[in-house]
Parts: C-alpha cells; structure tokens; sequence
C-alpha cells in the first residue's frame, strides 16, 4: 500500500516573490552605487548586508523551487514572503515618512516618531526572524513529509490487493 503524500500542482510563489525581491534589492544598490560615484561621495559603495540578504534571498529561492511539490502549508509561505518584504522595503521606506514627522510641529507626534525612527533596526529584525521562523517550519514539516512518505511500517494486510 503506498502512502499519499500530498503532491500538488507546483506553488512556487515563494520563489518568485524571493526572486522579484532579490532583483530589487540589486538594483536599488546598483543605482545607489551609480548614484554615490556620478556625485563623488566617498566611502564604502556596498554593504556587506546587502551582499548577505542576496546570497540568503537566492538560498531561498532554490530551495522554494526544490520543494515546489511538497509544501506543507502555504499559508506559511505567504506569511514568511510578506514578512520579508515588509522587513526588507517598507520598514525601511517608512523611515523617510517617519523623518517628515520627525519636523511636525505637535510634540507628541514627535516623540511618537523619533522613538519609532531610533527603534526602526528592532522592527526589521524582528520581522525578518519572524518571517525566517515560518520558513524554518516549512522546510521542516514540507521535508518531515518526503521522509515519511518512504517507508511503510504496516505488514501487507489480507485484501491490500484488492485497494488501490
């Protein structure tokens, strides 16, 4: 008796978002670096983060297109793929907000701010190993069910012939 593991069609939105976010994050250096250099700023042009997320986002997406088949939930993929992203884009893109608030005349929306702006690197990295924890179980439980789908325990049975 052969045991059905789940199989469907090929869910690779988790590669193909990974993929989209690791060529923006490659231009916007690209561009950033043309930038520094057409303006002569001096100083270092790339940073070893960027170099660290993209090997990372590439990791991931190959391992997203290897367990295409397989994933457990997709539920978690969605959640580590938008977590990511908020962590990776619009936390940072929020700072540049945060910075105009920042000049507001209230005082009270500009403490609010100047708190959110100081503690804005907590938020990403809470982000990004909330997001790594939904990709951990995915690859846990998507690779718990290749394992299991080999062996089968059960002595044959009297009409396994007959069952398809």
């Amino acid at each position: 008796m052969e045991l059905n593991i789940r199989r469907h069609k090929p869910f690779l939105i988790g590669a193909w978002v990974n993929a989209i976010t690791l060529l923006l994050i490659v231009c916007v250096n690209i561009i950033s670096i043309w930038y520094f250099r057409k303006e002569g700023i001096k100083g270092s042009y790339l940073s070893p983060w960027i170099i660290i997320w993209s090997i990372i986002l590439l990791a991931e997406v190959i391992v997203y297109i290897k367990i295409r088949r397989l994933i457990y939930r997709k539920l978690w993929v969605w959640i580590h793929v938008l977590l990511i992203n908020i962590a990776l884009f619009i936390i940072p893109m929020s700072a540049g907000f945060l910075g105009t608030l920042v000049y507001d005349e209230s005082e009270n929306v500009r403490t609010t701010a100047l708190w959110l702006f100081k503690n804005l690197i907590y938020f990403i990295f809470a982000f990004l190993i909330l997001g790594h924890l939904f990709f951990a179980l995915t690859l846990f439980k998507s690779f718990q069910l290749k394992k299991s789908a080999g062996k089968n325990d059960e002595a044959p049975g009297l009409l396994d012939e007959f069952v398809n």
